[in-house]
């Protein structure tokens, strides 16, 4: 099996941020995602070339984090050729010498690929062992499978009484994940509930709302697909939130999910209505969307004509140029089309040259629409 990935940045530089108690602001978490604070190790792991002769020069002679992110690399595809087998094979060595973060990721792995059989078990057991020895990515984890997971393994209250306990550390995923939570009704609690949790991570207004869930978006883009589509649908509930206060960026990042069909469906409204006041203020990422919207017919007829002339009234395309590239960059073929056809109608350079460039130098996501 080969899962096609985005660039795999590992995220532990904000994983970390996440669970630091410390005052770090919304747009501090955001930055991470965009590599301003990745650390030097992060940097060799992305070099294609020194990155794969190093991982596995460090994996062979023992090192626990060379053996888990050589591991997930084997299983993506990403910069080594794909082999499930030796993956998970690298992700039990480390996580047998020790590495809880090994034990998360081999739990996300089987997980994946569990169907009621021994894999899930075999998940289960992973992720309360590294929950267990105190890793709080772990604990958010294992309370978030109690909480959705089927019935009769549901434990709704357990799972809530373990986000609290490590909330009640300063661990802001856990306040993220109880928000989230009690806002779509997975637990109970009310609204202001829900928003309260969001206040003492920082989240004071609409736009901090929608920058939190565009955040937790972006990281869900380099998890396994089962675990990514359940996160993304975690990050809706906080664009819907942050819609309801009336939320620009948070209307359009919505349409974004929605057309891409990583949604199902919204509560604050259709595609069409999503990304209308937007498109009507010339929003360059709204204008791409909705291009893209009339293209592929989605509550329309396909009209390439008038996708075309939507493009055309960008007068700044450099926010949706970098969004798209960062998507070619991550194997999205979505970001060849964009670059393609903002290319055809004159809106930007040879997109062969753009992405060629953006693979070369490894870029973050771009953190996408303000």
């Amino acid at each position: 099996m080969h899962m096609k990935s985005p660039k795999l940045p590992e995220l532990l530089d904000s994983v970390s941020l996440l669970q630091n108690p410390s005052a770090v602001t919304i747009a501090e978490l955001c930055a991470s995602e965009q590599g301003q604070l990745r650390s030097f190790q992060g940097w060799r792991e992305n070099s294609a070339a020194q990155g794969e002769r190093w991982l596995r020069s460090c994996a062979q002679q023992g090192d626990c984090y060379a053996m888990e992110v050589l591991g997930v690399r084997l299983v993506m595809g990403n910069g080594v050729p794909a082999s499930m087998d030796l993956g998970l094979s690298w992700l039990r060595r480390a996580a047998a010498a020790g590495s809880a973060t090994a034990m998360e990721r081999l739990s996300e792995l089987l997980f994946e690929s569990s169907d009621g059989s021994s894999e899930s078990a075999e998940s289960d057991r992973w992720l309360r062992k590294a929950a267990a020895l105190g890793l709080r990515a772990a604990q958010v984890a294992w309370a978030s499978r109690l909480i959705l997971a089927p019935s009769p393994v549901r434990d709704i209250d357990a799972g809530e009484r373990i986000l609290r306990e490590v909330a009640a550390h300063g661990n802001r995923l856990a306040h993220i994940k109880l928000a989230s939570y009690v806002l779509s009704g997975a637990l109970p609690g009310t609204a202001e509930e829900g928003r309260r949790w969001l206040r003492r991570v920082g989240a004071v207004n609409a736009r901090d709302v929608s920058d939190l869930g565009w955040y937790s978006y972006l990281r869900a883009r380099a998890r396994f697909p089962r675990t990514r589509r359940q996160l993304t649908q975690e990050s809706a509930v906080l664009l819907e939130e942050s819609a309801r206060g009336g939320c620009l960026s948070a209307e359009t990042r919505l349409a974004h999910l929605l057309r891409r069909r990583e949604i199902e469906h919204t509560s604050v409204g259709s595609l069409t209505a999503l990304l209308a006041r937007a498109v009507a203020e010339g929003d360059p990422f709204a204008l791409v969307n909705q291009a893209l919207r009339l293209a592929d017919g989605l509550d329309c007829t396909s009209d390439c004509e008038a996708a075309d002339a939507v493009l055309r009234k960008m007068t700044d395309t450099r926010s949706a140029l970098a969004w798209w590239q960062s998507l070619a960059a991550a194997g999205d073929p979505e970001g060849d089309r964009v670059l393609e056809w903002l290319y055809r109608i004159g809106l930007a350079s040879d997109p062969q040259s753009i992405a060629r460039a953006a693979t070369q130098t490894h870029p973050a996501p771009s953190q996408g629409p303000d």
